[in-house]
């Protein structure tokens, strides 16, 4: 019984850890999109300049890998 318990806590505490992770990589990421978000609005000369206007019916998933080229490329 005791081997099971330790079994138990040990998947417990792994699951908590992931989850922990994937937690902290998602504020992570929504930062990194957040920072994009804000740079692409404080200078909007900049995609203009690049010729790299969205369309009006772009999708979020277009429009954050949008953000993530210009912030490689920043």
């Amino acid at each position: 019984m005791a081997n099971t318990d330790s079994v138990s806590a040990g998947y417990t505490s792994n699951h908590a850890n992931a989850y922990e992770e994937n937690v902290l990589n998602f504020k992570t990421e929504n930062s990194k999109l957040r920072t994009g978000i804000s740079q692409q609005l404080s200078a909007p000369s900049k995609p203009y300049a690049k010729g790299k206007l969205l369309p009006f019916t772009t999708t979020f998933g277009e429009i954050t890998e949008h953000l993530r080229e210009n912030m490689e490329e920043a």
